[in-house]
């Protein structure tokens, strides 16, 4: 909650956008890149749909955004969303590991961590960028 606060009164609130759209974003490539931990269940349902076809269609609008943003103004998007995405990998990793796939509660917990760490991973960037 602080965070969203952080990005209000700096003048960032154009930044609750690219957040919620790259965080649900993210795991669409987990999906595609993933297996399902048992056979039923809303795991096996969303990781079973994605191909590859479906994954370039679902990165046209967030690669849209994330140009538009780091033109206009924010250019330092890009780095906050490779972080977030290193992150997220290193959880998929992770779930793999300890539950033997992914399930549907491991792809919603992804997308909270990635809106809690996108917005801190941008301020924190930011902040290293203005003081060098």
């Amino acid at each position: 909650l602080c965070l969203f606060h952080e990005l209000i009164l700096s003048s960032r609130i154009f930044l609750l956008l690219p957040i919620f759209t790259f965080s649900r974003w993210l795991i669409i490539p987990v999906m595609r890149f993933s297996r399902p931990a048992k056979k039923t269940g809303l795991g096996a349902i969303l990781i079973g749909s994605i191909g590859n076809r479906k994954l370039f269609y679902s990165s046209v609008l967030p690669t849209l955004l994330l140009f538009y943003f780091s033109i206009n103004n924010f250019p330092l998007l890009s780095v906050s969303l490779l972080f977030t995405l290193f992150f997220i990998l290193l959880l998929k990793k992770l779930f793999e590991e300890r539950f033997g796939g992914i399930t549907g509660d491991n792809l919603g917990a992804m997308i909270e961590f990635a809106e809690v760490l996108f917005p801190f991973s941008y301020l924190l960037v930011e902040r290293l960028w203005q003081s060098i």
